[in-house]
């Protein structure tokens, strides 16, 4: 499991097609929402999915062998923890656009 901190309105990225997203912490919960890219003839769009409440401990399947759940929260921050396929790349969505700008 690879554990890292996101705050409100920040994300990660599996590979290129799945976003995981932070959108609200209070207590001990964080409400986060994953998305799946949807490759359109005009442009690629984004399928959200349901948002989430998870508390810590809680983890919820994001795809064949893809988790995450929530190994803790302190104040703003929230620790999520991925349990992914090695052939999966996780980045911060910083450092993903960061990443495809040198393209």
């Amino acid at each position: 499991m690879l554990v890292v901190s996101r705050e409100k309105d920040q994300s990660m990225m599996i590979g290129d097609d799945l976003r995981v997203t932070v959108l609200r912490v209070r207590g001990k919960r964080a409400l986060v929402v994953a998305a799946r890219r949807r490759l359109t003839v005009r442009q690629p769009s984004w399928e959200e999915s349901e948002p989430k409440w998870m508390e810590v401990g809680e983890e919820v399947e994001l795809g064949r062998d893809a988790w995450v759940g929530v190994v803790d929260v302190r104040g703003e921050k929230v620790r999520l923890g991925f349990t992914l396929p090695k052939h999966l790349q996780l980045h911060r969505q910083e450092v993903y656009d960061a990443l495809h700008a040198l393209r």
